[in-house]
């Protein structure tokens, strides 16, 4: 996630951002979503979300805020809720399906 693009689409409303606060208020993670739809007309909710290494972050929150994310594609017509994140995001996402993985292979030394 281009962090200066995924701030500049929040600033056009084109995404909402949502921050992951600790109990603490310490920043955790991130969320970020928006509406895609592609030339089929099929139209989904594209959730984007990272969280520091090591973060505790309660997951029965998560869950909550995932059925906010449902509630918000009903109300932008959306076929499906679709979550980007890393592998262990799987636990919480747990009625979600797989449809596809992402795979990197770094090219530059330090990143």
């Amino acid at each position: 996630m281009d962090l200066v693009k995924t701030l500049r689409s929040v600033k056009d409303y084109d995404s909402a951002l949502w921050l992951l606060l600790s109990p603490q208020d310490e920043l955790v993670g991130a969320v970020v979503c928006n509406v895609l739809e592609f030339q089929s007309g099929y139209k989904v909710l594209l959730v984007q979300s990272g969280a520091n290494a090591g973060a505790k972050i309660s997951w029965a929150n998560m869950r909550a805020v995932i059925r906010h994310f449902e509630d918000i594609a009903v109300a932008s017509d959306c076929d499906a809720v679709r979550i980007v994140g890393r592998k262990g995001w799987g636990r919480v996402y747990s009625d979600f399906t797989e449809v596809s993985r992402t795979f990197d292979k770094v090219v530059r030394k330090g990143h």
